[in-house]
């Protein structure tokens, strides 16, 4: 799968895009329109030059996460294989 990122603003309430020649010969091409006038991805506002946010919206863990401690391995299984019927 390939993506392309295209800037553009609607004449007479169309959008009219070209393909590079990689995408010329695809049977189906998805479409997603979003407006970028009043913030960017994730709630980011649009940058002066449109490469980078200017002010990227930051999340913070929970206070009540603070004396949360990790005990034993996050990766090992929960259940031994054997115990589990849908792997026979």
């Amino acid at each position: 799968m390939q993506a392309m990122r295209v800037f553009t603003e609607p004449r007479d309430h169309q959008v009219v895009i070209d393909l590079p020649p990689d995408l010329r010969s695809a049977v189906r091409l998805e479409v997603i329109v979003l407006s970028a006038d009043a913030e960017g991805p994730a709630g980011q506002a649009p940058a002066a030059d449109g490469d980078q946010p200017t002010n990227p919206v930051r999340r913070r863990p929970s206070a009540r996460l603070a004396a949360t401690r990790v005990i034993g391995d996050l990766l090992a299984p929960a259940a031994l294989d054997a115990e589990w019927s849908v792997l026979q």
